[in-house]
């Protein structure tokens, strides 16, 4: 009983947070452009500095767990396969392909993954998931933009789509992190007082604002798709790839952060990148809707089972 109310108490505040976001947008508090310009807010400023506060405290006297990250990019590769193979066998529509790929392969482990890691740890651990964050960032952008352009039929121009991904803000909030941690640089306490509170407010607030974006508008429409990819990234990409990392010995926090990288919902920005690149962006949209849903179930059962077994 008490692990399911551990994990119970990691992922309810998830559900209440996308519950307040929702109710801002049905009441009329939020529109579509307040939603999309603090969304763009949160992605370029409050989640950079997040992730800058985080990395700055950081002890990087410790020894990395340069195995999770390597294994976390396996993961990805992984994903995409899969996603790739749902693709191609499940569906006709070029311009869906690839949004589906995107499904299976982009997770929310910042927005999602942190708030559960600090419930759980009391805010201890974040070490590990901001190395897998870093680690696999980079890995994301390549392979969401070759899934989509792949049956888009264009042709890929690798050296925008890698300076793309190391000008991301994420990267960036993360290199000046570990310049501060690296060289001691004194930082005033003014400024930490403030980076402090922001990063505490990042997660909640985008998680707000996620559930602010929910319309179920289109989902009869991707109904057959939607049936598809929902398990698929919830269900079939943990089970795949949990159970190779506990095969390969992972434990622990470690093993938390590789779940959460893949069993964590379809990241918001998939839907601005499948805009983009001329993939069906309103199939993305509603990839991220229903993920976003049903990973309250789904996280809450991975922890519950991995935390009963002591892998957590």
């Amino acid at each position: 009983m008490t692990i399911i109310l551990l994990a119970f108490t990691a992922v309810f505040p998830i559900f209440i947070y996308l519950a307040v976001g929702f109710g801002a947008r049905v009441t009329g508090v939020w529109n579509d452009q307040t939603v999309a310009g603090v969304n763009k807010f949160i992605y370029s400023i409050i989640m950079p500095i997040m992730l800058f506060e985080n990395t700055r405290v950081m002890d990087l006297g410790a020894s990395p767990n340069i195995g999770m990250a390597i294994y976390g990019n396996v993961c990805l590769a992984g994903c995409f396969l899969c996603g790739l193979a749902f693709a191609l066998l499940t569906e006709k529509d070029n311009s869906r392909k690839g949004v589906m790929i995107q499904g299976f392969l982009r997770g929310s482990l910042l927005i999602f993954g942190v708030p559960v890691i600090q419930t759980l740890r009391a805010g201890a651990g974040l070490d590990d998931a901001i190395l897998l964050i870093t680690a696999t960032t980079p890995a994301l952008s390549i392979f969401s933009v070759f899934g989509l352009e792949l049956f888009k039929g264009g042709k890929i121009v690798w050296r925008k789509v890698v300076a793309n991904t190391f000008l991301n803000p994420l990267i960036i909030g993360i290199l000046a992190g570990v310049f501060f941690a690296l060289t001691s640089l004194p930082y005033p306490a003014a400024l930490a007082t403030a980076s402090s509170a922001l990063s505490k407010a990042a997660a909640p607030l985008a998680l707000m604002v996620l559930g602010g974006s929910f319309t179920f508008a289109d989902a009869k429409k991707y109904r057959r798709q939607l049936l598809l990819m929902v398990p698929g990234k919830l269900i079939l990409m943990p089970l795949i790839w949990v159970t190779g990392g506990i095969l390969l010995g992972f434990r622990g926090m470690p093993l938390l952060c590789l779940l959460l990288l893949v069993a964590s919902p379809a990241t918001v920005t998939s839907y601005a990148v499948a805009r983009q690149l001329g993939g069906d962006a309103e199939l993305a949209g509603q990839q991220v809707v229903y993920t976003s849903a049903f990973s309250i179930l789904t996280i809450f059962l991975w922890l519950t089972l991995l935390m009963s077994v002591g892998l957590i």
